[in-house]
This record gives C-alpha cells, structure tokens and sequence, in this order.
C-alpha cells in the first residue's frame, strides 16, 4: 500500500518522526520492480522531521548500533552534523 502514496508518515511515542516521499510521483511499487525489499524503501525517500524547536528523533535502531542512551555527543563541520555516544568522563565508569 505504501508505494502507491506519495507520502507515508512514522509516528513514535505519539510525534511524527519520519516523513517518507515519494521519490517520482508517477513511480508506483509495480514500476519499482521490488522483490523481496520493502516498496517504502525502494520508492520513498525518507527524512527525519524536525519540529518548531529543533528536536528530531534519531531512529532507535541507529540509537541502538551507536549504544547511545540517555546523551549523546554532537559535531557540527559546516556543512554535517555528526552524532555519537559520548566519551567517558575521566573518573566515570564506562557502561
């Protein structure tokens, strides 16, 4: 069903967190040729939503590879952003 829409919307912990569009409107899963892979994936494009104050959700399963918990460390080079577990402190314990 999703690859016949031009826009699919995740919602987590009640907020939107993703936005999937449409890569070609005139592009439907059909026209794809997908085979075992998800239509979402091989028709959309998908963004993370920011929202009025800034915050976005990083999807749990990077969350997850990264072992981010509860902070997480941010560079900005002009022109990315990088997100990454935090280093220890001296004194703290790793987890």
């Amino acid at each position: 069903m999703a690859g016949k829409v031009d826009r699919v919307v995740a919602i987590r912990d009640g907020l939107t967190s993703t936005e999937f569009l449409k890569r070609n409107p005139n592009l439907d899963s059909a026209e794809a040729g997908t085979i075992g892979g998800s239509p979402l994936d091989e028709v959309h494009e998908a963004f993370v939503v920011v929202d009025r104050v800034g915050r976005l959700q990083i999807p749990k399963e990077y969350l997850k590879a990264l072992e981010i918990g509860d902070k997480a460390s941010m560079e900005f080079d002009g022109d990315t952003i990088t997100i990454r577990a935090p280093k220890s402190l001296e004194g703290e314990e790793s987890a």
